[in-house]
């Protein structure tokens, strides 16, 4: 049996294992390939590389549908509430990987990794692996959250830039002569 039998991989996106993996250029990284070699999917790559079919955007979630999520679980026994997005893939004894599947009028364009609080931001976001002619800023997208079998949710989400933080703290463009420093 393959390692990503749903142990590993959780939410809307673990019914294919298709879902589980990136190329180099869906994130950016085809720059990292050293083609003065052969290598097992060279060939493959260098396909996909032409017109690559995908790429890594950010997503923001709606916050009024991650806190429809939230509030699921306080409607008494008789409504099976939605996984908890805190909870979701974060356990001691098994390393478990959210992969949620990324629709656009029910079909589905791509697949979140994850998500996390950005406390920056004030915002709830994920990255996303979608089709590159809907990697705009602004677009709208749904976040298909929850795992099959159970109650699904879907949470509008907006295509923003990538990467996220870009502004003054970024370690390539931060002075770090403005650090405050103690004076001893």
């Amino acid at each position: 049996m393959p390692i990503y039998n749903n142990k590993f991989f959780v939410g809307s996106g673990n019914d294919d294992e298709e879902n589980y993996f990136v190329t180099p250029d869906d994130i950016g990284w085809d720059y990292l390939i050293n083609w003065e070699h052969d290598f097992i999917g060279k060939e493959a790559l260098e396909a996909i590389g032409k017109n690559p079919p995908n790429t890594v955007v950010t997503l923001e979630w709606n916050a009024e549908d991650i806190g429809d999520v939230f509030a699921s679980q306080f409607r008494g026994t008789a409504v099976e509430p939605y996984e908890a997005i805190d909870e979701a893939g974060d356990t001691v004894d098994l390393p478990r990987f959210v992969v949620s599947k990324v629709l656009l009028d029910g079909k589905m364009v791509g697949r979140a990794s994850g998500r996390i609080h950005d406390y920056y931001h004030r915002k709830e976001i994920s990255l996303a692996f979608i089709s590159k002619e809907l990697a705009v800023e602004g677009q709208e997208l749904v976040v298909l959250w929850g795992n099959n079998g159970g109650p699904q949710k879907e949470i509008r989400a907006t295509v923003a830039r990538f990467p996220y933080y870009n502004e003054e703290l970024r370690n390539e463009t931060f002075d770090v002569e403005k650090i405050p420093r103690p004076n001893f």
